[in-house]
This record gives C-alpha cells, sequence and structure tokens, in this order.
C-alpha cells in the first residue's frame, strides 16, 4: 500500500498536479469553468461573451510587486481593451488552484502566468470573486499580483 502511495505522489509530482485534485464539487466546477470561459473570450477579443461572465460594475485592482504600487480598473475599461486586435493576451492558472463556495458566493485563489502574443509578460498571485446570478456563476471582482521579474518566467 505504501509503494501504491508512493506511486499516487511521483505521478502527481510528474504531472504538475494537473490531474490530481479531481475531487471538485460540480459548484467548484462551475466557478472554474466561468473563470475558464472569461479567459477564453479574453484571448478571442469576444466582449460579448465576457460581459456576460462579468458583473456590470466589477472592479480589479492590481499590486505591481517591482514599483510597489497599487491600481484599480473596472470591468468597463477591461472590455474596451477587447477591442484592440492588434495584439493577443491569455492567462494560465497553475496549481494549486483552490476553490471555495460558501452558498451563493464563491472565491478562486490561484498563482498564474500571463501571456502577450504567446510571449510570457507577468506571473503573480490572484484572487476571483463570484456570486450566483440565477443558475450561473457571474466573476464580480479580482485582486492580483504582477510580478515582472526572472523569478516567475
Amino acid at each position: 500500500m505504501r509503494k501504491l502511495t508512493g506511486i499516487a505522489i511521483a505521478a502527481c509530482l510528474l504531472l504538475g498536479l494537473t490531474g490530481c485534485n479531481n475531487t471538485r464539487s460540480p459548484d467548484e466546477q462551475a466557478v472554474l469553468d466561468t473563470l475558464n470561459n472569461m479567459f477564453l473570450a479574453m484571448s478571442q477579443h469576444d466582449i460579448e461573451r465576457s460581459k456576460a461572465l462579468l458583473i456590470a460594475d466589477g472592479q480589479y485592482h492590481s499590486f505591481n510587486v517591482q514599483t510597489k504600487t497599487i491600481s484599480k480598473s473596472s470591468f468597463a475599461s477591461y472590455l474596451e481593451t477587447l477591442n484592440n486586435k492588434n495584439s493577443t493576451a491569455s492567462e494560465r492558472l497553475l496549481e494549486p488552484t483552490h476553490i471555495h463556495v460558501m452558498g451563493n458566493v464563491a472565491s478562486l485563489t490561484s498563482h498564474y502566468k500571463f501571456f502577450i502574443n504567446d510571449k510570457f509578460s507577468h506571473c503573480g498571485d490572484e484572487v476571483f470573486t463570484f456570486v450566483r446570478d440565477g443558475k450561473k456563476w457571474v466573476i464580480t471582482g479580482s485582486v492580483f499580483t504582477v510580478d515582472k521579474s526572472d523569478s516567475c518566467n
């Protein structure tokens, strides 16, 4: 039994832990799916799909690790950036990703990497908040760090 446990742990490490935490509840998976759909909409410059996934008056707050500054941006201004078809942004969540659902509210925390035109831009830590709107989850806000140092590349 100990040998099987050791093999399972080794397999998880080799897989980067991505396939080792498949014990999410349906609500947790729905929250993760909402965020992944938003990332997909971002990479496809899909403003209408993004609007359906974001609460209208939501905001992002970011902390730049290098400059030690805090910035705030509205979802409305984020949606305007999707009009720029000259560059394509994509984001990848890194394991472990933690999702916590409490009734009709949820949060997701994760480390992430961000790319522009498939080139690494920065990494950081982030927290997304969600609320259930009828039968679907929508993103209400986000707080994240922006780290452009070599330590995250």
